[in-house]
């Protein structure tokens, strides 16, 4: 239950006093915080009181705001730069997710795979290669970001592999997947095995012709399998959720002798498999994953300032989460 007393202006108190970097939990919550520094930042952006209540969510923690990183299209801050003077992580590079109404519009991008082709990726790219630049080692340069900010830290971290064969510490938070929500209308269990079959038995189809004339998507996707990312979803979040059916029934397929075809049902989706048919698509959906450490909240918050898709859950201490790893 949300209690007003346990929290400040940069979080929860228990974690600015005491945070623990080799603590899982901790770490978890401390990049929450930082992610919700950008939140913050984009705030203080508004009110024109540059830095008035943002600080506190990095300072807490040893943190100093190296950059912020502003979107050319319409001049507002979706990520920042921190550094501390340890290391690992030394940098935080940390993307904020929808605020605006600018951001819907990428929302509906991202929905229609055009997200790759928006100057707010084009700038996040950039910010994390000039960072691994001056780092010592990948592992100096970690990556956060909540709901579309985790769309951009998830396109960042697949450049960071194909560019320069580095697999980067990345949390994501509520990360959106765009998809007809199964799992959460269908509750016989019959009737969503036959549901998943036949959108399986559709993928395996037009992934035939989509990867013969394009043999580098499975190529790629395969570049991708060694990093594994921290992926937290709600299983209440109806914005993100289906990632959790996305690894299990993978899982599933594997474990009755159907991993190959499971390989060509990950790396596809029916929107992306039609418009590449038709030659309009130059990239595998944005936020499919070919590993992930899945961690799930299968709480449902039983208090208003704690809704499912919210970053602040993320913060929270104690909270019962299942962890399983998936790779590919």
């Amino acid at each position: 239950m949300f209690n007003p007393d346990d929290f400040s202006s940069a979080g929860p108190k228990y974690l600015s006093e005491h945070h623990n970097w080799e603590d899982q939990g901790h770490r978890r919550s401390v990049m929450a915080c930082l992610v919700q520094g950008v939140y913050s930042l984009r705030r203080d952006q508004k009110s024109n009181k540059p830095n008035a209540l943002a600080p506190p969510w990095w300072t807490s923690f040893g943190f100093s705001l190296r950059r912020q990183l502003i979107d050319d299209a319409d001049s507002h801050v979706f990520g920042a730069i921190y550094e501390r003077s340890t290391s690992n992580p030394k940098f935080v590079i940390a993307f904020r997710g929808t605020t605006d109404s600018m951001d819907v519009l990428l929302d509906w991008k991202f929905f229609l795979n055009r997200f790759h082709k928006m100057s707010r990726c084009r700038i996040a790219i950039q910010a994390v290669s000039e960072t691994l630049s001056e780092a010592k080692t990948a592992a100096d340069v970690w990556l956060a970001g909540h709901s579309l900010g985790a769309v951009v830290a998830i396109s960042a971290a697949k450049h960071a592999v194909r560019k320069r064969g580095l697999f980067l510490e990345t949390y994501l938070f509520n990360s959106p997947y765009p998809s007809l929500p199964i799992e959460g209308i269908i509750k016989n269990e019959q009737v969503k095995f036959i549901a998943y079959a036949v959108k399986d038995i559709c993928k395996v189809v037009l992934a035939k012709k989509k990867e013969a004339a394009h043999p580098e998507v499975e190529r790629n996707f395969k570049a991708l399998a060694g990093w594994v990312p921290w992926l937290f979803v709600n299983s209440n979040d109806v914005i993100s959720r289906e990632y959790k059916e996305y690894f299990e029934h993978r899982k599933k397929m594997e474990a009755i002798g159907l991993g190959k075809l499971a390989k060509v049902v990950a790396r596809n989706t029916l929107m992306d498999l039609y418009t590449r048919v038709k030659g309009c698509i130059e990239l595998e959906p944005m936020h499919l994953l070919p590993s992930a450490t899945l961690v799930l909240n299968p709480n449902k918050p039983n208090d208003q300032h704690w809704s499912s898709h919210k970053i602040q859950q993320w913060w929270l201490k104690d909270l019962d989460l299942q962890y399983e790893k998936f790779t590919y």
